[in-house]
């Protein structure tokens, strides 16, 4: 019946050839332009715009409130922005403040699993300027499974900082910007 109601308005249900995902099936909406495909799978790859805030030495983090995992603030890309804007508007959402995202520093792609699913997530890093906030303030999230830190810089190795191999490299990053990690 379902299959019916869909086919009416006009989407269809098939499968992908050659692919694992074969036996999944796929319900896509024929255009003139294009068909777009809704997909279900265990595996995701997501785009997330993150900064790199330096002031006095001292590097923000944002941390999981539960895992007490360090990364770089910012968030996923929404379709139709840019990655700056997206670094932008999470910050708003997550820290309630304004901020410029500045020069691009570089790409780290990163894979591990969570929640026993395996993930993978291209990081586009850039220089953050996030107004009225310094290590002497407090910093508190919007958001109540997150919070924000200042670490020092030349320690960021102790911060339980995830990707491991960007933290490495993010002094070397803003002194020579362009990098790619894999």
């Amino acid at each position: 019946m379902l299959k019916k109601l869909l086919s009416l308005l006009g989407y269809e249900f098939s499968t992908l050839p050659n692919s694992p995902l074969k036996s999944k099936p796929i319900l896509s909406k024929k255009t003139k332009f294009a068909i777009f495909c809704l997909m279900t799978t265990t595996n995701t790859l997501e785009t997330i715009a993150r900064g790199v805030c330096v002031m006095q030495n001292q590097i923000l983090l944002c941390f999981g409130k539960k895992s007490g995992i360090a990364y770089l603030p910012g968030g996923h890309i929404d379709f139709g922005e840019t990655a700056r804007q997206a670094l932008v508007r999470e910050i708003q959402e997550e820290l309630g403040y304004a901020s410029k995202a500045g020069r691009f520093l570089g790409c780290c792609e990163h894979r591990f699993v969570q929640h026993s699913e395996q993930k993978a997530e291209i990081n586009l890093v850039f220089e953050l300027t996030v107004e009225g906030v310094s290590p002497e303030k407090p910093l508190s999230a919007t958001e109540d499974w997150i919070g924000f830190k200042w670490h020092p810089l030349d320690q960021l190795a102790t911060a339980r900082f995830e990707p491991a191999h960007l933290g490495a490299v993010i002094t070397d990053w803003l002194a020579h910007p362009g990098g790619h990690l894999e």
